[in-house]
């Protein structure tokens, strides 16, 4: 996992650099739809998509949780993408983005540890200057939806996957924006 880290955090710096010279030039990738935009990947989702899979960080989460733990201290220090100040500029609504991989199957506890709380500290400022967030689940996370009930009204636009639309509606209400099909 150390080696794993050190590999990472080139990754990180060398995308961080790529990011933060293509802004000094005014250029941002328009293929790239999130360039520049507030993006938010849970440390454990980095942990499960970029290092050890799902199967393999569900048994180090139980398995070796201090360990687990150390790590996400290491992810959580590389430098993030930068943000494109002007990334709104002539959209007709702000939005950024966030997505499910691992988090459906983590408990409420581990949830609330590697993925909410997280989220809630990253994203308030955002949602307080009036972006909205794009959530992409993939698999069945209707369990970990009533938390986004604590966030204001309509700072969320949430993709299902596996979950039935209709009965994520009676936990959400019209809270956030729900797209289903």
């Amino acid at each position: 996992l150390k080696k794993a880290a050190a590999e990472m955090q080139k990754f990180n710096f060398l995308n961080a650099c790529i990011a933060q010279e293509r802004e000094a030039k005014g250029k941002f990738i328009l293929a790239d739809i999130f360039s520049g935009l507030p993006v938010f990947a849970s440390s454990i989702n980095v942990l499960n998509d970029r290092l050890r899979g799902i199967k393999k960080t569900l048994i180090d989460i139980r398995r070796h949780p201090e360990k687990v733990d150390a790590l996400i201290d290491v992810i959580e220090k590389q430098p993030g993408m930068p943000v494109n100040p002007h990334c709104f500029d002539g959209k007709p609504f702000k939005l950024g983005f966030t997505i499910y991989h691992i988090e459906c199957f983590l408990s409420p506890k581990q949830f609330e540890k590697y993925y909410w709380e997280p989220f809630k500290k990253y994203s308030t400022p955002y949602i307080e200057d009036g972006v909205k967030f794009f959530l992409k689940g993939e698999g069945n996370f209707m369990h970990t939806l009533p938390y986004f009930n604590d966030l204001p009204n309509g700072s969320m636009v949430i993709m299902l996957d596996l979950d039935d639309p209709f009965e994520v509606y009676k936990v959400m209400g019209e809270h956030h924006t729900l797209v289903a099909g």
